[in-house]
């Protein structure tokens, strides 16, 4: 089994994602692992929950006066799903296996 480091074992939300996104995992959910990026790129940006409880370790949002960004985690394969939104419309769709590129997708 995986062990985070400090030598603690995955449980609870995270443990099906440990594997692919041991980062994530460790900063227990998706919003911890952005934002941590964010600040250190010092980009400013906030990331949300989504409104979905039962995304709540996988799944964030990211809003900007009339723009938005949502990124979910794949499970089977370490890919993060970026979903850019304007004025309701959406704009671009991509994905990365790279924390850092999502990060700067989001402040783009």
């Amino acid at each position: 089994m995986y062990e985070l480091p400090g030598g603690a074992a995955p449980n609870g939300p995270m443990q099906d994602y440990v594997m692919l996104y041991p980062e994530v995992a460790q900063a227990g959910s998706l919003q911890n692992a952005l934002q941590e990026v964010a600040e250190d790129a010092g980009h400013g940006l906030v990331v949300e929950l989504t409104s979905s409880p039962g995304w709540r370790h996988v799944a964030v949002r990211v809003e900007s006066d009339s723009h938005s960004a949502y990124v979910l985690l794949a499970l089977d394969e370490r890919c993060f799903i970026v979903d850019c939104w304007a004025g309701g419309v959406r704009m671009a769709s991509g994905s990365t296996p790279d924390l850092a590129q999502v990060v700067g997708a989001l402040h783009s």
